[in-house]
């Protein structure tokens, strides 16, 4: 029992512990209860497969995340619009390295604590990496062949990438206007 003469010193306190942690006034009427429905939040993400790079540098091309570790109130939940892109993304950024023929899938969906958490496990299938074994110029004519091997991004050991083969051309075709050929 608390003394009458202490009731508005602890009424006092309350209050003030009740601003300091950013507490608000909810009515009952203001309240919307989560639907059942909701996705699970993300517990962890999972990568097997994967040899050529680290599940830190695949991870980095995902929107989909694991929450930090001391996250307690921002935990991410599961898109699955999102997880969807972020296998189209890491298929990309396997293939713009030289992996022509790499597969990224998600292989399971692990429903954890009543289905209010989810491990997501990604399957990898790299495929052999494919990497420029020669770059060879036949009837370079006036331009010489250093001038236009100087400034190309596919070079002898490198991955191949798709995207550089357009962009070489253009840097080729630069070199001729250069010297006034169309």
């Amino acid at each position: 029992m608390i003394p009458a003469d202490s009731t508005p010193w602890a009424i006092g306190l309350a209050i003030a512990l009740f601003v300091l942690l950013g507490g608000s006034i909810v009515h009952a009427q203001d309240v919307e209860l989560a639907p059942k429905s909701k996705e699970p939040f993300i517990s962890r993400i999972t990568i097997n497969g994967n040899v050529s790079f680290s599940d830190k540098d695949l991870k980095r091309q995902m929107i989909t995340s694991e929450a930090p570790f001391f996250a307690v109130f921002t935990k991410p939940r599961l898109n699955r619009d999102a997880l969807r892109r972020d296998m189209a993304s890491l298929q990309a950024f396997y293939r713009t390295n030289g992996f022509l023929e790499a597969t990224v899938e998600v292989e399971d969906l692990v429903l954890l604590e009543n289905d209010t958490f989810v491990d997501i496990i990604i399957r990898v299938d790299e495929g052999e990496a494919t990497r420029v074994s020669v770059v060879e110029f036949q009837g370079a004519g006036p331009v010489e062949e250093e001038r236009l091997t100087g400034n190309l991004r596919l070079k002898p050991g490198v991955p191949f990438n798709p995207t550089f083969v357009s962009s070489d051309i253009y840097a080729m075709k630069r070199r001729y206007f250069d010297k006034g050929y169309l």
